[in-house]
C-alpha cells in the first residue's frame, strides 16, 4: 500500500504533545488496550485533543494509539510513554518539540513489526520516509531542478516507493512529471487530474483512490514539517528550511543504514541520535545559525568564546535559543505582512460567520484564492487567529506579535489550538492604551455563563497591570451573536479585587459581523488616520450608552457601528 507516516484522522502532528500530557496523567497510562478505547476517546475529546466527527470513539482512540506507537512516543508493549515521548511532553518551545519529532522520524522506518505496508516493502530491508524525502530534495538540487516537492509529487510518486535505492528513479519521475506539466500550459489542471488517475490505474493492487493520494500527501507534509527541517512554500510545496540546511547536510553525510529488526523498538522509543548530539557538529550548526541570523539583520546574542568547552547540553540550549530568535524574526515579518493581506483576513472572518463568499464590486472577491478554509473542528482556534491577524494588520502594536496572542501557532503561524484559560485570548498594546480581546463561538445563555466572569476578570487583571504605565485598558468581546445576559454583565462593568476594592472595567460586546464590517471599511476606504485610534474612540463611544438597558445598548452598538461603516464608505459626505 502507499505509505503514510501518521493517519488521516490525526493530521496535526504537533497536537500529539498535548495528547501525551493528558494520557500520562490519566488512569489509562500503561493500558491503552481496546477495552479502554471509549474511555480514552472521551478523555481526549473532553480535553480538546480529538473530535469524533464521523468515527466512533474506539476508532479514534485506536488510531491515536497506533500513531503514537509508530512514532515511538508510546511503547508498543507496555503502553507507557517512552523516553522520547517524555522529552516531547517536557519540551518548552517549538524548536524543542521539533527535535523530538526529528528523533522520531529519523528512527521511523517502513515496513516494521509495528507499521506494516500490507505486503509492500521488505521488513528486513526497510526504508526511511524522512531520509528518502531529504535525499530526493538534495538530488533535485544537484541536477539543477527546483529543490522542492509538491503535494502532487508526494501523492503520485514518492508514496509508491519503498526502497532507498529508488531515490534516482523518484527524481527522474519527478523531472518527467514537471516536463509534462510545462507542456500542458493552459490545461494544467486537466493534466494533473489525469496524471493522478494514471498513478492509481497503474497500481490497482495498492487499493487507494484519488482522495487518498491527496490526503496521504497532506499528512506526510504535516509530519515532515513537525521536524523543523522543512519550509512550506505556499500550501503545496515542501523544501528544506534555510536555518536547517546544515543539519540536513550533517544527516545525509552519514550513509543510510536501516536499524536492525531486533534493535528497532528500543531505538524508536529512545529516539534516534541527532547530529547535534555530537559536540563538534553542534558547534557547526550553532555557528551557521548565528551567521544566518546576522545575515537577516536579526541581531542575535553573541557567540560564547568558549564554545568548545561547553557540554553538549549547554550547546543544545544555545542552539534552541538561536532557533527561537529565528522564529521571532519570522513572526515579526509575518506580522508586518498582515496589512497587505487584509482581504484574506476578511475572507476568514466571513467563513467564521458561515458565509462562503460575498460578491464584491470589481471582482475583488476572487483575488484572494481558493486556499482559504477552516479545518473541521478548528473554528475556535481559527477565530482567535483571524482576529489576531486583523489587529496585526492595523500595524501599530507596541507589544511583540507573540506577546499579543495566548494561543499557539506552528512555523507557518497557523493556529494549533485555541488559547488556554487563565488569561485573555489576546492583548494588544498601543502607544497609550490597550485592547484586551476575547472571542467565542458560544451563543445563548451559555455565553454569559462561560464568558461573563472570565472576561471581566481578565480585563481587570490587565487594568491593574498597565496602571503603572498609565495606559487605559478596554475590553472587546466578539461573538457571532451577543446574548442579552452577556451584554448586561459587561454593561455593568464592575470588578471587585480580593481586598473588596472595585474598579470599572470597560468592555464592549460586538458581533463578528460588526467587527468585520468596521475592519473592512477601514481598509477599503484607505483610512488616512491611525486605525488603532479610530477603534479606541469607537469603543469609548460605544461605552457611552452602557447606562441604558442591555437590549437598548445592544441596539445602539449595532446602529453606531453601521453609521461608522457608512461614514468610512462615504468619507466625503
Amino acid at each position: 500500500m502507499a505509505w503514510i507516516i501518521g493517519d488521516n484522522s490525526l493530521r496535526n502532528a504537533l497536537r500529539l504533545k498535548e495528547g501525551l500530557e493528558v494520557i500520562v496523567n490519566s488512569e489509562f497510562h500503561g493500558d491503552l488496550s481496546s477495552s479502554n478505547e471509549e474511555g480514552i476517546c472521551s478523555l481526549l475529546e473532553r480535553e480538546g485533543i480529538v473530535e469524533l466527527r464521523q468515527e466512533s470513539g474506539s476508532a479514534v482512540a485506536r488510531k491515536w494509539r497506533l500513531v503514537t506507537i509508530r512514532l515511538g512516543f508510546i511503547h508498543p508493549e507496555t503502553h507507557l510513554v517512552t523516553a522520547n515521548g517524555r522529552r516531547l511532553i517536557h519540551a518548552q518551545s517549538l524548536p524543542e518539540q521539533e527535535d523530538c519529532f526529528l528523533r522520531a522520524l529519523l528512527a521511523h522506518q517502513l515496513p516494521s513489526e509495528i507499521h506494516s505496508l500490507r505486503g509492500r516493502g521488505d521488513v528486513n530491508n526497510p526504508f526511511s520516509p524522512l531520509r528518502m524525502t531529504l535525499e530526493v530534495l538534495t538530488r533535485l538540487e544537484e541536477v539543477g531542478e527546483d529543490a522542492f516537492i509538491t503535494k502532487e509529487e508526494m501523492g503520485c510518486i514518492l508514496i509508491f516507493h519503498y526502497d532507498m535505492n529508488d531515490v534516482p528513479i523518484i527524481v527522474e519521475e519527478i523531472i518527467d512529471y514537471r516536463r509534462q506539466k510545462r507542456e500542458h500550459v493552459g490545461r494544467v489542471n486537466r493534466f494533473v487530474a489525469a496524471y493522478r488517475e494514471q498513478a492509481i490505474a497503474s497500481r490497482p493492487e495498492e487499493g487507494v483512490g484519488v482522495t487518498s493520494l491527496t490526503s496521504y500527501a497532506d499528512v506526510n507534509f504535516r509530519y515532515f514539517k513537525a521536524t523543523g527541517l522543512f519550509a512550506d512554500e505556499g500550501i503545496s510545496r515542501l523544501s528544506i528550511a534555510v536555518p536547517k540546511r546544515i543539519i540536513v547536510e550533517q544527516i545525509l553525510a552519514i550513509p543510510y543504514e536501516s536499524i536492525p529488526v531486533e534493535e528497532y523498538i528500543e531505538t524508536l522509543t529512545r529516539g534516534a541520535s541527532l547530529p547535534t548530539d555530537n559536540e563538534n557538529e553542534a558547534i557547526v550548526a550553532i555557528r551557521d545559525l548565528h551567521r544566518i541570523l546576522v545575515d537577516y539583520n536579526v541581531d542575535p546574542d553573541d557567540l560564547p568564546d568558549n564554545l568548545h568547552q561547553l557540554p553538549v547540553e549547554d550547546l543544545a540550549i544555545l542552539r534552541i535559543r538561536f532557533e527561537n530568535q529565528w522564529l521571532q524574526f519570522q513572526e515579526r515579518e509575518y506580522a508586518s505582512r498582515q496589512r497587505l493581506e487584509w482581504e484574506e483576513i476578511i475572507r476568514y472572518l466571513e467563513l467564521l460567520q458561515g458565509h462562503r463568499r460575498r460578491p464584491r464590486a470589481g471582482g475583488q472577491a476572487n483575488a484572494v484564492g481558493e486556499r482559504i478554509r477552516i479545518p473541521q473542528g478548528e473554528a475556535p482556534a481559527y477565530l482567535e487567529w483571524t482576529i489576531w491577524r486583523a489587529f496585526l494588520a492595523i500595524n501599530s502594536l507596541r507589544n511583540e506579535p507573540w506577546e499579543s496572542r495566548k494561543f499557539t501557532v506552528d512555523r507557518e503561524f497557523l493556529p494549533l489550538r485555541h488559547a488556554p484559560g487563565g488569561d485573555a485570548d489576546m492583548i494588544f498594546e498601543f502607544d497609550d492604551f490597550v485592547f484586551v480581546v476575547e472571542v467565542t463561538l458560544t451563543t445563548s445563555s451559555r455565553q454569559e455563563a462561560a464568558e461573563g466572569e472570565p472576561v471581566r476578570r481578565h480585563v481587570a487583571q490587565h487594568v491593574d497591570y498597565y496602571a503603572a504605565a498609565g495606559k487605559d485598558v478596554y475590553g472587546i468581546f466578539i461573538a457571532n451573536s451577543i446574548d442579552t445576559n452577556t451584554a448586561e454583565t459587561f454593561r455593568i462593568g464592575v470588578w471587585y479585587r480580593g481586598d473588596d476594592s472595585h474598579m470599572n472595567v470597560h468592555i464592549v460586546p460586538i458581533t463578528l459581523a460588526g467587527f468585520t464590517n468596521i475592519f473592512e471599511a477601514l481598509f477599503r476606504s484607505q483610512y488616512s488616520g491611525r486605525m488603532d485610534e479610530f477603534l479606541k474612540f469607537l469603543v469609548i463611544e460605544l461605552r457611552s450608552r452602557s447606562s441604558e438597558t442591555a437590549p437598548n445598548w445592544k441596539r445602539y452598538i449595532e446602529e453606531l457601528v453601521a453609521r461608522r461603516v457608512q461614514g468610512l464608505s462615504s468619507p466625503a459626505e
